[in-house]
């Protein structure tokens, strides 16, 4: 009777192994949106300090910003998201702007809990343009942090 058992259990124990070596990571993934509208007055709209030509203007301003969280097993995240903004001043040309920003952020969580220690690096590329007469310039933007 144990020579039968023993066969048994081998391939079972071997069929086992390949499906755990095999099996596909359980991946929890959650999208995310926002916008953001708003208005204002700015009363320093050319950023001049201490000078009285500083003039004031009314602003709109519009912003979206999506990402994706993705959360492989309890420990490992990864965050993808990318944002857009752009504002509009009303009394005065030249000096709306335009900004483009990608974030990719990973996260290891050290146990169990809200206040569980975490480690993480993030990557990001900005870009910004102000088109107009006061300010016409474009510059992009890098960041890595840990």
């Amino acid at each position: 009777m144990k020579k039968s058992l023993l066969r048994i259990t081998i391939p079972l124990n071997i069929i086992c192994a390949i499906y755990l070596a095999c099996a596909p990571v359980s991946v929890t993934a959650n999208e995310f949106y926002q916008v953001t509208l708003g208005a204002g007055n700015e009363d320093n709209v050319p950023r001049i300090i201490h000078n009285p030509a500083a003039a004031e203007s009314g602003v709109f301003s519009a912003g979206f910003t999506g990402g994706k969280l993705l959360q492989f097993g309890l420990n490992h995240s990864v965050v993808l998201s990318a944002q857009m903004n752009a504002s509009r001043y009303l009394e005065h040309s030249g000096f709306d702007n335009i900004d483009v920003n990608a974030t990719a952020s990973y996260a290891y969580k050290f146990g169990l809990g809200v206040y569980a220690p975490r480690l993480g690096a993030a990557v990001s590329l900005g870009t910004v343009s102000m088109d107009g007469k006061a300010r016409d310039r474009r510059y992009t933007t890098t960041a890595i942090t840990i």
